[in-house]
């Protein structure tokens, strides 16, 4: 994230935590700038920078907080065993249309002959009652105690507690002996309640399966250790969230998503980072592994523009001369389709001299000339290069280590996303690139639109094609290929609503063969005059088509129809292409007279209406 002010928004973000869990989610929030409600059942004492709330909550209390405060997130961080509150978040995110994130414990190993998982305290409950257990270790919470009354009655049962006076004063209350309760803090290692369990005699354990983050796997090595059985309490089954996280990354990927969706103010639009940026920094974190030993929490790059940019790192592994991790990209309120995913690189020790850049997964290779890698290679462009060998020849510099390294981005998703993108047009092929000059990503920028269409030319120019078939998409494309199938596909542009520019572009680049589909919505924009058909910028028009159409010929009642109409594909069941072919054709040959004053001599420009019955100009 840039370092940037917090966010001076209302509070629309609401954590149900008090475990390991929300205090993570809320660790997340505070990067990203947002602020949040954290609510918990008791006074925490967990240090978290959002607005505190504390008390058992009802549904009604939960739906009215949400209400008034005009809650658009829902962070469910509560503990798996808080049953009747997730129903009651799931219930009043579905009515009052809430998005809504699970952060969830992932079930840990359960690799134990002696462990038996239970349904229910009932079920538990009858089985010790008929069990021949008299020393037991009950590590499942203060909360538990009145569920195994009979049993802390008649034997010697111990109940490992928080130590807080809240839990103290519980136990207290529920009756049981001073000498039963044992306070301790809740990340005790291992080696404590192994010296717990046999100082006690502890014939057998009892818990609740609460994932890593409530020390399960540490519970059950103990009891395999000392060969003793465990019992536990099965998690309950949770509503059926959308989206669930299950681990901090996946955490920060759906919080990234939910932000672009919900939290975006169209008068003060966040910058975002290019996916070169995303690889400064993995190749950063790497460097300090290797020299290190371990890999930091975040690391923090300076780009060519003097902002910096911090990032959380994921290790994936680290030996001796070779390291790797991930980030999560993050575009601002750019509709980048890298979005929240995760990017990252391998970074080796060589025995070349240099910097070498290598393709990793999900990271295309080159295949035509014209761009800024040469063929052959990985889609790396010059930019990122250049920031990526600058970062590691300083850190190289100021520790004194030799400078010889190989660089292996990948992007897990790549293949797949890249298949959403320009890359297979513009010759990159099997994964996305790594770009970016300046790091930063400008949301919505028509700039950066239009300077891809002008890669695009510039490519096809240099690999000897003197044609382009220009058209919005790729519904119009494909038509378009019918007509032209020998064409190369990275003859074909996507000029967006941008025509005007694209003709221009083409002509600078002295690409002398200009096609233009068009499909009759824009086609209806374009005869008008308006060679930028962005609907912020023009709005469909029905009284011009309805002159048209009188021009062809069409009776009163239909011109009538026409002018009430809201939307240019409205008009086509009234004026059948067989029946109106005039029509067509002069919305076609005003779309050409629209254009051809940005075309010289010399250059040729033609214009497809690709209706029913296509139609061109100029003719033949």
């Amino acid at each position: 994230m840039l370092l940037e002010k917090g966010n001076k928004k209302p509070i629309n973000i609401i954590i149900f935590g008090g475990t390991t869990e929300g205090k993570i989610a809320a660790e997340l929030l505070d990067y990203m700038h947002l602020k949040y409600y954290y609510s918990t059942k008791t006074e925490s004492s967990q240090n978290v920078n959002g607005t505190m709330i504390s008390g058992t909550k009802t549904t009604r209390d939960i739906q009215e907080f949400c209400n008034i405060y005009n809650i658009k997130l829902i962070v469910d961080a509560a503990h798996p065993f808080a049953v009747k509150l997730h129903k009651s978040i799931f219930e009043i995110a579905i009515e009052l249309k809430i998005k809504i994130i699970r952060y969830e414990r992932p079930t840990p190993t359960t690799d134990y002959d002696a462990l038996k998982f239970f349904d229910s305290y009932i079920d538990l409950n009858k089985a010790l009652e008929g069990s021949h257990y008299k020393n037991l270790l009950f590590l499942t919470g203060v909360q538990t105690i009145p569920h195994f009354t009979k049993i802390w009655q008649n034997r010697k049962a111990y109940f490992r507690i928080l130590n807080t006076d809240l839990s103290k004063n519980k136990a207290k209350a529920y009756g049981i002996s001073d000498n039963q309760v044992l306070p301790m803090k809740p990340n005790e290692n291992g080696e404590t309640l192994r010296k717990l369990a046999l100082k006690l005699k502890t014939e057998i354990f009892i818990s609740k399966e609460s994932g890593n983050s409530g020390f399960f796997s540490q519970k059950l090595q103990i009891a395999k250790d000392l060969k003793i059985p465990f019992w536990a309490i099965k998690r309950p089954q949770l509503p059926d969230y959308k989206f669930i996280a299950y681990n901090k990354k996946e955490m920060l990927q759906s919080l990234y998503r939910a932000e672009l969706r919900l939290f975006q103010d169209k008068n003060n639009l966040k910058r975002g980072f290019t996916t070169g940026t995303c690889i400064l920094a993995t190749s950063k974190a790497c460097f300090l592994a290797l020299l290190d030993k371990k890999f930091p929490t975040m690391t923090e790059i300076t780009l060519p523009s003097h902002d910096k940019a911090n990032y959380y790192i994921f290790p994936n592994y680290l030996y001796k001369n070779e390291a790797s991790c991930s980030v999560i990209k993050y575009s601002g309120d750019d509709p980048d389709i890298t979005h929240a995913i995760e990017i990252g690189c391998i970074l080796k020790t060589s025995n070349k001299i240099g910097i070498h850049f290598l393709r990793g997964k999900g990271v295309g290779i080159v295949t035509l000339s014209g761009l800024s890698a040469t063929v052959g290679e990985p889609a790396i462009n010059e930019g990122p290069r250049k920031m990526i060998s600058d970062q590691l020849n300083k850190l190289s510099e100021h520790y004194k280590v030799p400078c010889n390294f190989d660089i292996i981005p990948f992007v897990p998703e790549g293949e797949e996303l890249a298949k959403h993108t320009f890359n297979p047009k513009v010759g990159v092929k099997g994964g996305i690139s790594i770009v970016g000059t300046t790091g930063i990503i400008t949301p919505y920028s028509n700039s950066a639109f239009l300077a891809s269409i002008k890669q695009q030319l510039y490519m096809l120019k240099k690999n000897n094609c003197d044609s382009t078939i220009i058209t919005a998409g790729m519904r119009s494309q494909k038509r378009m290929m019918e007509i032209f199938p020998t064409l190369p596909e990275y003859a074909y542009i996507h000029y967006g609503n941008s025509i005007g520019k694209t003709i221009e572009m083409a002509v600078n680049m002295k690409i002398h063969n200009i096609y233009l589909g068009l499909m009759f919505g824009k086609g209806v924009k374009l005869a008008q005059g308006n060679l930028d058909t962005h609907s912020h910028k023009v709005v469909f028009d029905p009284e011009f088509l309805a002159h048209k159409a009188n021009l062809a010929g069409c009776p009163q009642n239909i011109l009538d129809q026409i002018k009430k109409q809201k939307l240019a594909n409205a008009i086509l069941p009234l004026l059948p292409c067989d029946k109106y072919k005039s029509f067509y054709d002069d919305i076609c040959e005003s779309c050409y007279n629209t254009c051809k004053k940005l075309v010289p001599k010399g250059f040729n420009i033609t214009v497809f209406l690709l209706m029913d019955n296509i139609n061109k100009f100029p003719k033949g």
